[in-house]
């Protein structure tokens, strides 16, 4: 059986693109591509939303039951800034975010790609992840429950397996996708402050990259295409 796929899609619209907006001729359209991608084969949910860093910046993330799932960037082309395009990145997340509920949920996600030299040894990869298991515990156990993420996934973004990456001493870098839920912006900004998320981040920055600025941290507030 094959293992569900969860496709994260980013986009820049053009401010003339207002979904919220009923009569926005541009929003609808966006709605309408939204709604027709549920056609699609394999095709087992999506939701989207602005991000909180840059309202133009929006993030559409489908839920695919295997690999061969895509978004059509092509009809989205012509709703998009100029000299953009959609980026997209697979990755089959732990826990799996099936259907968006849990991302619905959410009063507010982070979704984050950690970029790592993509020269890592098979050592230097164990250690890697046994860091970032340590970092999720401390997270989501070792924080007061102000403070505390709602909900943790993560996975390694599969597809494109390597991206370019100018600080790369291969040139090319591999990623990580967290996709974390929190009670707002604020309470993610406060449990950075602290000690145990410190800590426990530490070992990992020094192994990682600086975030390539289009998949860098941004907090998304997901609604569901129903």
């Amino acid at each position: 059986m094959s293992q569900s796929v969860t496709e994260f899609v980013y986009l820049r619209l053009k401010s003339s693109v207002r979904p919220e907006d009923p009569s926005n001729a541009a929003g609808k359209e966006f709605l309408s591509i939204l709604e027709q991608t549920k056609a699609q084969s394999g095709y087992n949910g999506s939701a989207w939303g602005r991000t909180h860093e840059d309202e133009n910046s929006v993030i559409w993330m489908i839920d695919w039951a295997d690999a061969r799932g895509s978004c059509p960037a092509s009809l989205l082309s012509p709703l998009l800034e100029a000299e953009s395009a959609a980026i997209s990145i697979y990755t089959s997340l732990h826990p799996p975010v099936s259907k968006t509920d849990l991302l619905t949920w959410n009063p507010v996600t982070e979704v984050c790609a950690l970029a790592f030299p993509s020269s890592l040894s098979a050592d230097e990869r164990h250690t890697l992840m046994g860091h970032l298991a340590e970092f999720r515990g401390a997270v989501v156990q070792g924080l007061e429950a102000c403070k505390a993420p709602v909900s943790w996934s993560m996975g390694q973004v599969e597809r494109p397996g390597r991206m370019k990456h100018a600080e790369s001493a291969s040139g090319e870098a591999e990623f990580f996708l967290l996709v974390v839920g929190w009670k707002s912006v604020e309470a993610h900004m406060e449990a950075k402050e602290t000690s145990r998320f410190l800590e426990a981040i530490a070992p990992i920055r020094e192994m990682m990259l600086p975030p390539l600025p289009e998949l860098g941290m941004k907090h998304v507030r997901f609604q569901k295409v129903d």
